[in-house]
């Protein structure tokens, strides 16, 4: 329930972020609006009005230092690295709204007590009083997401929350007709208005939520302590008369530094497993490829970003058999590499001892199953080819499909069996069910000149920066349109191609590829 209800609240998001203006857009708005509020002050300085006090000087001072670290700040999330994440866009969003309360709280200030400026001081007032709102959620949403609230806190309370800021902000524009959260009087001063309490009530809601969410997700003590800090200190410095929201724009920013730092001692130790990771992976892979007039073989695999557990493999089964072994291990990291090594060892072993790749498939995912306390999967495309007759038996565990490469045109072999990945079913249960369903041997013959080719979906599934995928159908075409027959150089041409569709997108999944040119002398069926 939870992660469905984020998944609706994103969607305005989820639009923004496949657009690049929204971040300049802030930047530039904050720079407008640092402009407008020099405007103000020379517009004050036309009227009869008395001299700012140090006081009323002081404040409206750190009201303009305040918008200028927003500009620099807005500044920082359009260069930085992770300038399309959602935590980027929520922290921009909530460095622009607190950028706009210093604006308008600097407007008040230079308004107050001018006649005739009434209707100025009315909008600014309606302005701090739309932004307020704005910030506490772009705060709650923030909070939500960087510490992983949503599984802890009720789907009634995000809803309440997320709908209450839609009267909040009805009722702020309503206040510059009728005195609803303030009233600008005929001398020019404000006032606060009867329903004031409102947005206090709002803020202590969100502020009790989050308190209550992180008490069950047990966060950390920095965590704690600078998000009490963001409610506590605005309400200490109004009972003092300090500057407000240059208190919230602190508090903000000192949770960006304790969210960056822990995040950042998290990012190391991830990838130092993940280096461990690539290790495991490369080390189990075979690298000296066989050299025989019957065949040619060749295969390659790139680790991704994010490691996974893609392997291949090929071994002689006797001297006339060969195994063909390509994999996609589920999961990331270290447990994704041990998975795969544990899965490889059970295939080899089984394989090894002359069974057909159907049953091979079929007594691997019994053992498998046996102990998968991590509910880990794997998909397989184990063949075995016989040498002297050029006859490929193969069988599939719900894996990619084949390319096949036959009087010199290459096609794509439609699955007429789809096993199911080892490790998500027992073998007894998949026995039951229709042929379809179950690992099934299946025979293709090979003649001179024939090649192979299998691969993982981090193939068909690079992407590149506008969300498309390779896809089979560019795959076809790069096999169609390679120069080269022969296995290595064929590989590496494919890995052009889809290196020069993903461009600088970056990768999260392996991609492995695995071919064999068979060069026995056949007659041609």
């Amino acid at each position: 329930m939870e992660k469905s209800l984020s998944i609706e609240e994103n969607k305005t998001f989820d639009k923004v972020r496949n657009k690049r203006w929204y971040l300049p857009l802030l930047f530039y708005l904050m720079c407008l609006i640092c402009f407008a509020g020099i405007v103000i002050s020379k517009v004050r300085l036309m009227f009869d009005v008395p001299i700012l006090g140090a006081v009323d000087a002081l404040y409206i001072g750190g009201d303009i230092l305040g918008i200028a670290i927003c500009i620099a700040l807005l500044r920082g999330c359009i260069t930085g690295r992770d300038s399309s994440g959602d935590m980027t866009y929520l922290f921009a969003s909530m460095i622009f709204s607190n950028g706009v309360l210093l604006f308008f709280d600097e407007c008040i200030f230079l308004l107050e007590g001018i006649r005739s400026l009434r209707v100025l001081n009315n909008i600014s007032n309606a302005g701090l009083f739309i932004a307020l709102p704005l910030l506490i959620y772009f705060f709650w949403r923030y909070v939500r997401l960087s510490l992983n609230l949503d599984n802890y806190l009720k789907v009634s309370t995000i809803k309440i929350l997320q709908i209450g800021i839609i009267p909040l902000e009805l009722m702020s524009i309503l206040s510059i007709f009728f005195p609803v959260f303030f009233k600008v009087n005929e001398d020019g001063s404000s006032t606060k208005g009867r329903w004031c309490l409102a947005a206090v009530i709002y803020v202590a809601v969100v502020a009790v939520a989050i308190l209550r969410g992180m008490k069950l997700a047990k966060i950390s003590r920095s965590h704690s302590a600078v998000i009490k800090m963001f409610f506590l200190v605005p309400f200490f410095c109004s009972l003092l008369a300090l500057p407000l929201f240059g208190a919230t724009l602190f508090s903000i920013i000192l949770l960006y530094v304790v969210i960056y730092t822990e995040k950042s001692n998290a990012l190391s130790a991830t990838q130092s497993e993940l280096s461990t990771a690539t290790n495991i992976q490369l080390s189990s892979l075979p690298r000296r490829f066989p050299k025989k007039k019957e065949f040619k073989l060749f295969a390659t695999m790139t680790p991704a970003k994010e490691v996974g557990g893609d392997f291949y493999d090929f071994f002689n089964v006797d001297k006339d058999h060969v195994a063909l072994v390509a994999a996609d291990v589920s999961g990331k990291g270290v447990p994704a590499a041990l998975f795969m090594m544990r899965a490889k060892a059970i295939i080899k072993s089984l394989a090894g001892v002359g069974m057909n790749p159907a049953k091979v498939l079929s007594d691997a995912n019994a053992a498998i199953m046996e102990n998968n306390d991590e509910d880990m999967f794997v998909t397989v495309w184990l063949g075995i080819l016989e040498i002297s007759t050029g006859i490929l038996t193969y069988a599939d565990a719900g894996h990619e499909k084949l390319l096949v490469r036959r009087n010199g045109k290459w096609e794509i072999l439609q699955k007429q069996y789809t096993g199911f990945a080892l490790g998500t079913i027992d073998s007894d249960e998949i026995a039951e069910m229709p042929e379809k369903n179950q690992y099934v041997d299946v025979q293709l013959q090979l003649n001179q000149g024939d090649i192979i080719l299998q691969y993982t979906d981090g193939v068909t599934e690079a992407t590149n920066s506008k969300n498309q995928l390779f896809g089979e159908e560019r795959l076809l075409e790069a096999v169609n349109s390679s120069a080269t027959d022969e296995p290595k150089e064929l590989l590496e041409y494919i890995r052009d191609r889809i290196d020069e569709f993903v461009a600088e997108a970056p990768q999260f999944d392996d991609l492995t590829m695995l071919a064999i040119k068979y060069t026995g002398v056949m007659p041609v069926n």
